[in-house]
């Protein structure tokens, strides 16, 4: 009778100890799901020019002044001329083209602008004679014979934070040089390109 006795308190105190071995896992756990979204920003320019003043030939042969102050939106199309011009289009010593633009930021994210001017052909006499000046509150100017890039990545005409604008004003002057002649009766072609890129921040 002592022996089972012992051998029942034995199988107790193993229960017990099973039951104690066993509370060690019954710990209240709990777990938390962190659901991460990234989405891309997005660069979103549009292009307006908001007025236009040239200084071209009319049909009776003299320099004649003509505004233009109808919103044009330039966003979406490479097809349209910025300044009115034509194949038709005469010009001389003293003709100009201003351009009043304005850049609008609808992005995400910053970005830098600048000017391009890429040459396309054409007679290099009439080209070396046409300065194109962008002016943002700092006037930069070339001759469209260098395809010159006015402000660069590195050195933009200017910076837009989103939701901002900046107006701008772009200028074609055909130059009064002593050299007119061998311009006359000559074409050109150019392209004037507005980039925007992501501004950056130093490390």
């Amino acid at each position: 009778m002592k022996r089972r006795t012992l051998l029942l308190s034995i199988t107790t105190l193993a229960l017990a100890l099973s039951l104690v071995a066993g509370a060690t896992f019954a710990l209240f756990t709990d777990s938390v799901t962190f659901e991460n979204h990234l989405q891309a920003g997005t660069l979103d320019v549009t292009l307006t020019r908001t007025n236009l003043v040239t200084e071209t030939l009319d049909s009776q042969g003299l320099l004649t002044k003509i505004e233009d102050s109808a919103d044009v939106d330039f966003s979406d199309s490479t097809d349209k001329n910025i300044f009115n011009l034509t194949p038709t289009t005469l010009i001389v010593p003293g003709s100009t083209f201003n351009a009043e633009l304005e850049l609008a930021n609808n992005s995400t994210v910053a970005f830098n602008y600048y000017i391009e001017i890429v040459y396309k052909g054409g007679s290099e006499d009439l080209a070396k004679q046409l300065k194109v000046t962008a002016n943002t509150g700092t006037e930069t100017s070339a001759y469209v014979k260098d395809g010159i890039t006015l402000g660069s990545e590195n050195a933009p005409l200017g910076t837009l934070v989103k939701g901002a604008k900046k107006v701008f004003t772009v200028k074609v002057v055909f130059e009064n040089l002593s050299n007119n002649n061998d311009a006359q009766g000559k074409n050109v072609q150019f392209d004037l390109i507005v980039h925007a890129i992501q501004a950056t921040t130093s490390a």
